[in-house]
């Protein structure tokens, strides 16, 4: 079984099911080496900064576990897992950043070089973070990786 492809089949499925819900999909994964394999379907809200409830994500898990049911996609039995982003996964699109404007992020460059700071903007095309007292402006395409820090304190 083609791993990526169950994971694009899964996520062209369910786009415009919870759409319908006020939600995207983020992200699908599938771990076929679990035991029962399991299907990861993260989702995020359309906009704004505040997260989905509880009562929203376990409204968009009775809404995918109804629309895989009524397909075949999967070979075997599975267990599905429905959640959003955690608290400090990557940042990789630019509704991500703007979720995590005023959270310390730590920015680690193509170039080899890191910072950390608060995120003070995001447009479509990049960031602001803010180090030291100063604000400094960074393209997506700069990057290798960003993600949030929890603070504690």
């Amino acid at each position: 079984m083609d791993v990526s492809n169950v994971e694009f089949q899964v996520h062209e499925l369910l786009e415009p099911i919870v759409a319908a819900q006020g939600a995207i999909v983020d992200q699908v994964s599938y771990r076929a080496q679990h035991v029962p394999p399991a299907l990861i379907v993260t989702v995020d809200g359309t906009a704004g900064t505040d997260p989905l409830s509880l009562d929203e994500i376990a409204a968009l898990t009775t809404v995918i576990s109804d629309a895989l049911d009524g397909v075949d996609l999967l070979d075997s039995q599975y267990t599905l897992e429905v959640s959003t982003r955690g608290a400090e996964s990557k940042l990789t699109q630019p509704r991500h950043f703007q979720r995590n404007i005023g959270r310390v992020v730590e920015v680690k460059f193509k170039n080899g070089n890191d910072i950390r700071g608060i995120l003070e903007s995001a447009t479509e095309t990049g960031f602001n973070v803010v180090t030291d007292g100063e604000s400094r402006y960074v393209e997506y395409g700069e990057t290798k990786r960003v993600r949030p820090r929890v603070q504690f304190g």
